[in-house]
């Protein structure tokens, strides 16, 4: 009980939390109260939990029927058979792994697309053409099992460089770009390397774009970085050898997009800023502050940039690059209303 005396605030509705710990009363012990109540001896507990674990702060207010369902009762249910078989230990280490997917899933659960709209966003794409081949038909099955309304295909950004058909890639995103409404494609940080390449023509401009894949770029349209060591040459050529439809593909893109209560960009977001408000440096660039912020940004941020082994799915954003080009599957998050899913190929 010690770690609960420094949340004096919170003692009554630590209470609520306690009395459902007694023989299954939980839900007679909740029903005197509103949510707003339960919610705080939720948090009560959880706080509870980080300052001194002790097993009676588990949140088994939570097995109350109006809110199993939101907490994710099952989890709850495992702790509380747990605890009464006199397992203590295994009972708050189920209880603390609640609590995890409770901060993960509780923003998320409520973000919604907007009705009858179905959303797929794909992430980084870097010169894996045959990846997105692939992909295009799995959304194409998907959308033919699955009818909707209406849909949009939101590509993240990153389209260019490290895989050897980055060329190809741009010609089959611009040309789908250009013939389908239903697509959006937003910018990279890659696309803002080759662009700068293009528009400067300097050492600096040349070191962050060949160190960064863009040999690989160059390769695809038929350029040899070992013939043309004079950096503003090597841009010329390139200038010369970019079609026409790619370098106004790239220069068009967008940076972020918005759709319901989720809002599409490369990197990420600035905490602690409006969404209309984002730099566009830290829509293409950021990591952290953002990936590790606990924030409510404004909306479920969807992006990519940061490769992970598997897509990441926290209460504020969701990470859909898995890394395609170093061998990772191509991913695409499928938002339709409440409801999220995944479409991956390799």
């Amino acid at each position: 009980m010690a770690g609960i005396v420094r949340y004096g605030t919170y003692i009554p509705y630590f209470r609520i939390t306690r009395a459902a710990l007694g023989g299954g009363k939980g839900e007679r012990a909740v029903a005197g109260y509103d949510e707003d109540s339960v919610s705080l001896a939720v948090e009560a507990s959880r706080e509870a939990l980080r300052s001194a674990p002790a097993i009676e702060t588990l949140i088994f207010a939570t097995t109350s029927a109006p809110y199993a369902e939101k907490l994710g009762a099952a989890t709850v249910h495992a702790a509380c058979i747990l605890w009464w078989s006199g397992r203590p230990t295994e009972a708050l280490a189920v209880a603390l792994l609640h609590i995890e997917n409770k901060d993960i899933n509780m923003q998320l659960g409520e973000a919604r697309a907007p009705d009858g709209l179905r959303l797929y966003a794909i992430g980084d794409v870097h010169g894996c053409d045959h990846l997105l081949v692939r992909m295009y038909d799995e959304i194409a099955a998907d959308l033919a099992d699955r009818p909707t309304p209406d849909h949009r295909l939101i590509h993240l950004g990153d389209y260019v460089d490290r895989g050897p058909k980055t060329a190809a890639v741009i010609e089959r995103v611009s040309r789908l770009n250009q013939a389908d409404e239903t697509v959006v494609c937003l910018r990279g940080n890659h696309e803002e390397m080759l662009l700068d390449f293009l528009a400067n023509r300097d050492t600096d401009a040349a070191v962050n774009f060949l160190g960064n894949g863009g040999a690989e770029t160059l390769a695809s349209y038929g350029i040899s970085q070992q013939r043309l060591l004079d950096d503003n040459d090597l841009a010329e050529r390139f200038a010369e050898r970019l079609p026409r439809s790619h370098r106004t593909f790239l220069k068009n893109l967008r940076y972020s997009v918005r759709f319901g209560d989720f809002f599409f960009c490369h990197a990420g977001v600035r905490p602690g800023v409006a969404l209309d408000d984002q730099d566009t440096f830290d829509l293409t660039w950021i990591r952290k502050p953002f990936l590790t912020a606990d924030a409510d940004f404004g909306a479920v941020v969807v992006h990519g940039h940061t490769p992970s082994r598997q897509p990441e799915v926290r209460r504020n954003r969701i990470n859909v690059d898995t890394g395609a080009v170093l061998g990772g599957p191509l991913t695409c998050v499928v938002l339709e209303g409440k409801q999220y899913r995944f479409l991956q190929v390799k």
